[in-house]
């Protein structure tokens, strides 16, 4: 990174992601915003020899960038995609309008689009386990938002976890999808995308009633709020 900007963000790589970050200070309220995909554009068609620095370049000639979540191979080039957000939101129409734009006179065939921020995951078919149990699983893959629980049959239950960002909900989906011994060879697990009718109907309930972690009698529990709750 060139040494006029570089001073102003930090580098780092976790699980296939190379993250570029700003270090400039932000108020809670702005990073609650931008932590929950507020503002996220969605890149596409980057070349493999496309690095993190390349897209960054053109980036800020925009705005102060929040993030960019670069994903990579094994080889550390590019997937092919990435996830990019400025620290004013606003500026995420700007750049919906003029970033393509930005980033072919750079000669990068770069595809800008909204991100979906798709967060919440549809999960059924884990009969084996009562909703407590899943409650528990769930809590040691990844922290999430809130978790909704749906009675579609007797004692057969389907269900909506929602995560705090599209981030957290992939690594939670991927570890649910390497993980079929605990939740069972049947296991089901579909992203809930905004734009669709979900899986159930009415996927965030009006009856759903707050399960709190000291209540461990489940069947107490299930019986005034039938058919369906939350925790």
């Amino acid at each position: 990174m060139e040494p006029h900007w570089t001073n102003n963000y930090c580098k780092h790589h976790v699980n296939g992601t190379l993250y570029v970050i700003t270090c400039l200070p932000m108020t809670a309220v702005q990073l609650m915003a931008l932590e929950s995909g507020a503002g996220e554009i969605f890149l596409t068609r980057i070349k493999k020899q496309t690095t993190p620095e390349d897209i960054m370049r053109v980036a800020i000639q925009l705005d102060d960038v929040y993030m960019l979540r670069f994903k990579i191979d094994f080889s550390f080039r590019s997937r092919g995609y990435a996830y990019l957000q400025y620290v004013n939101v606003d500026t995420m129409e700007r750049a919906l309008a003029v970033l393509q734009s930005l980033f072919r006179q750079a000669k990068l065939k770069i595809q800008v689009r909204q991100s979906n921020n798709l967060k919440s995951l549809f999960l059924k078919d884990v009969n084996h386990l009562n909703p407590l149990q899943v409650y528990e699983e769930l809590r040691l893959i990844w922290r999430y938002d809130k978790l909704y629980v749906l009675e579609y049959k007797p004692l057969q239950y389907a269900y909506i976890i929602e995560y705090r960002n599209n981030y957290e909900a992939t690594i939670a989906f991927n570890v649910l999808k390497s993980q079929m011994g605990i939740f069972g060879n049947n296991l089901f697990v579909i992203w809930v995308n905004k734009d669709e009718h979900s899986p159930v109907s009415h996927p965030v309930p009006n009856c759903c009633a707050v399960l709190l972690r000291y209540q461990l009698n489940w069947m107490n529990i299930i019986q005034p709020y039938y058919p369906c709750f939350m925790f």
